[in-house]
């Protein structure tokens, strides 16, 4: 079974990717604050990674940076209100696999949730 991590501090894109998620039979597991996400990510092994880029304390960035420097492969798709060409962090050690512009359609959402985890799988 396939398991995500979404890491996300609004209550409704929590509620609308649960719909999406559990309609699609996922088994997944959300985190509010960035230090949660961070410690889920680290302890579980998760298929992929949903992460928002705007966290109180702490950007999608830095959970990103933490992540990855704590062993998680994981791949992440970062998601925010701003546009990706907003968002700099060209030349930055760390890259999100994937970049979802906020508010998005749930077709997309599981499409590119599906295209991650089979190229995941191909890489094996």
């Amino acid at each position: 079974m396939v398991k995500l991590l979404v890491v996300d501090d609004s209550q409704d894109a929590i509620d609308v990717a649960d719909l999406i998620l559990t309609d699609q039979g996922f088994d997944f597991d959300f985190a509010m604050e960035a230090d949660a996400g961070i410690e889920l990510a680290k302890k579980s092994e998760y298929d992929l990674i949903i992460l928002d880029y705007m966290l109180p304390g702490k950007s999608g960035y830095d959970v990103l940076k933490e992540i990855r420097e704590g062993g998680v492969s994981a791949p992440v798709i970062m998601a925010s209100a701003y546009d990706k060409s907003d968002i700099d962090i060209t030349g930055k050690p760390y890259q999100p696999d994937d970049y979802l512009t906020k508010p998005f359609g749930p077709d997309d959402f599981i499409a590119r949730i599906h295209a991650h985890i089979h190229a995941k799988r191909h890489k094996m």
